[in-house]
């Protein structure tokens, strides 16, 4: 049984105006099972493009900002003796791409003998600033958290620094400069520009010099905004025709039908779309079959069952499962390594895995991924 506990506290409204820059930022919005619409009308055509689209082939090439990061800590094994009680600050556990990093936590904890304490702040910046207090004042061995607000979490952090407890935090700069690596001894990050190169890749290799659009999202969140920049400079790295970016206004299949359409409505020969997340690209479908487009290249991420279902279907060509459970898994064994005195890099990437028709029989889900940690 793995050893996870959850503290809950109330909602705060200030954590409702950074929802979106947190929880977006890494789950790229969870998608609700089903949430790609009626899937009965199978697009074959397009599904034998994906099946010809080797993922694996998608980073060739590839020498951005990611290149030179590691993409896991050096391994560690359990010392005689050494067991540890490590702190998971989740921003809300509703989200199951936070959860699951809290369980994949737990579950490689199991096997270094450690703990994880779960404190959920739903939502408010001052429920996770007071959690950490909290966390500190239980004189736990070690604290990872993902940010609702970097800078609002400083003083706190260094706390825990000054009591010698290791923290690791999540996404903390990536895309966002203001973001404080103050008081850490390492962060994970998403690999974002790697995973804005194998996108814009994808399109490229069915096409080349593809008209493309991409859609971002209508929120400032900056490790979207940063995607959708990365996302347009490597589109025209590799020769494509990035023909501009429309912002999914309401973070939703319906919203992402309305800005592939505008984007339609100004390219009616458009090839293809790049998309932030699986649901905008679910409406982008939409907005081309509306267009009659019917060979759209639509590229999404997430990589929840309901991508990997429309993409079975035809209806989308490609997707980019976030690691979540590896996120976890890593954040333990770095919080581990911190603490017995192994030497870790300042940062880690973990590139999401992209799937297309190509290879979705291997593909697994999250709970998937954290039973397969803790049956090692």
């Amino acid at each position: 049984m793995n050893r996870l506990t959850i503290t809950r506290g109330a909602r705060g409204w200030a954590g409702l105006a950074v929802f979106s820059t947190v929880v977006l930022a890494l789950s790229a919005c969870d998608s609700a099972a089903d949430s790609s619409g009626d899937v009965s009308g199978a697009d074959t055509g397009a599904a034998s493009v994906s099946a010809g689209l080797d993922p694996a082939k998608l980073v060739e090439g590839y020498t951005g900002t990611d290149a030179g990061l590691p993409d896991h800590y050096p391994d560690v094994t359990k010392q005689d003796g050494v067991s540890c009680t490590v702190g998971w600050s989740s921003p809300t556990e509703a989200q199951e791409s936070l959860k699951t990093i809290g369980e994949a936590m737990a579950a490689e904890g199991e096997r270094l003998g450690c703990e994880v304490k779960v404190v959920d702040a739903n939502l408010s910046v001052d429920k996770q600033v007071s959690d950490i207090k909290q966390l500190v004042a239980e004189h736990v061995d070690a604290i990872v958290f993902y940010p609702l607000d970097g800078q609002a979490l400083v003083p706190v952090l260094k706390e825990a620094e000054a009591a010698g407890i290791k923290s690791i935090g999540l996404e903390v700069n990536e895309g966002n400069p203001a973001g404080s690596t103050e008081g850490i001894v390492s962060q994970i990050q998403q690999a974002i520009d790697k995973t804005a190169y194998v996108q814009m890749n994808a399109v490229a290799q069915i096409k080349a010099g593809s008209k493309v659009g991409i859609i971002g999202i209508g929120v400032p969140v900056p490790a979207l905004k940063y995607a959708a920049a990365r996302q347009e400079f490597w589109g025209k790295e590799l020769g494509l025709d990035v023909v501009g970016t429309q912002d999914n206004a309401t973070d939703d299949p319906t919203g992402g039908e309305k800005a592939a359409s505008a984007l339609i409505a100004q390219n009616p020969d458009l090839d293809g779309i790049v998309s932030y997340n699986d649901a905008s690209a679910f409406g982008a479908y939409s907005a081309g079959r509306s267009a009659g487009l019917t060979d759209l290249t639509l590229v999404g991420s997430n990589g929840a069952t309901d991508a990997i279902e429309a993409i079975r279907k035809g209806r989308l060509t490609m997707t980019v499962k976030l690691q979540v459970a590896q996120v976890g898994q890593q954040a333990m064994i770095g919080a581990y390594g911190a603490l017995t005195g192994v030497p870790l890099p300042e940062t880690i990437a973990l590139a999401g895995q992209a799937y297309t028709a190509f290879n979705i029989d291997s593909y697994t889900t999250w709970a998937q991924d954290v039973a397969a940690i803790a049956s090692q």
